[in-house]
């Protein structure tokens, strides 16, 4: 049984979220998605998910519309205090994570105590329609090279055992796309909702740092 909850953010843009959720249902990852749905107008619900999508196990929960930052970090506060695994990858409806990254950090940070989240190389893809222009479904292409990998100055480890010279680092510790233990997200979650973050650029100083004061980064 997987030790990690995928935690997909849902505001609008369902087909994104039947794109990905098509995907690893073919491929049968066994990890628990947690939808958390925090739409204007909702499309989904528990039983749908799982008639169309048998091979995932999922938990899909309806929030009051994310009309403001406050809201959206209420509900990641209360997505982050349900969950009951180790540890969790949250992504966008639109991105695609590897199993086999996710399997290899999950033995990386069970074996080093003192490291609170992996990160890995995230690239830019391509879904390409024969017959219209849209990035819906279609072929997949994978863009490798280095030019077109996202986050290119981030990809080092933190592991200094000074709690001043890793925070000092922060630049380098997106927490995005990583997985990372359920106690430090939770402690992201919870300080982003108690200090009122009002937009994106204010949470990350959260999800960069917090990790970094309570361990390292590979």
């Amino acid at each position: 049984m997987s030790k990690t909850t995928i935690v997909v953010p849902l505001l609008d843009r369902h087909e994104f979220t039947e794109r990905i959720l098509s995907y690893y249902n073919i491929n049968k990852v066994d990890h628990l998605f947690y939808i958390a749905d925090g739409s204007k107008k909702k499309k989904f619900n528990q039983k749908y998910l799982e008639k169309k999508f048998p091979n995932v196990r999922l938990n899909y929960k309806s929030f009051p519309f994310d009309k403001n930052f406050k809201l959206f970090t209420k509900k990641m506060f209360e997505v982050a205090k349900t969950i009951k695994t180790q540890y969790i990858y949250q992504i966008s409806n639109d991105d695609f994570f590897n199993p086999n990254f996710l399997k290899k950090s999950e033995i990386f940070l069970s074996k080093n105590k003192s490291y609170n989240f992996v990160g890995g190389k995230v690239m830019n893809f391509k879904i390409i329609q024969p017959f219209k222009n849209v990035n819906d479904f279609g072929y997949f292409k994978m863009n490798k090279k280095p030019q077109f990998w996202q986050y290119k100055n981030v990809y080092k480890s933190i592991k200094n055992n000074s709690r001043n010279n890793r925070v000092e680092n922060f630049i380098s510790s997106l927490t995005w796309e990583c997985l990372i233990k359920k106690s430090i997200y939770l402690e992201i979650w919870k300080n982003a909702y108690k200090f009122n973050v009002a937009n994106s650029f204010e949470l990350n100083w959260f999800m960069n740092i917090i990790p970094l004061i309570n361990g390292k980064k590979h």
